[in-house]
């Protein structure tokens, strides 16, 4: 979940195919917070190992627009 800003899903999604290149981000679920603040973003992922998890988790967490990661 981060602030709802202009590219936040489509940069959430750049950096996720940087760890993981078959990733669709056609799949993206988005969903907004009730006064329209925050954007939350559900994406469903296969990952290969507990490196790759934990290196896209950590990308993720890093960027400056992104509030919490689940």
């Amino acid at each position: 979940m981060g602030r709802r800003v202009d590219g936040f899903a489509q940069a959430i999604a750049a950096l996720v195919a940087e760890h993981m290149p078959q990733f669709d981000p056609a799949t993206i679920e988005l969903r907004s917070s009730s006064k329209g603040t925050y954007l939350s973003l559900t994406l469903l992922l296969r990952v290969e190992s507990r490196v790759q998890l934990e290196a896209v988790y950590r990308a993720v967490a890093a960027h400056p627009w992104v509030r919490v990661v689940l």
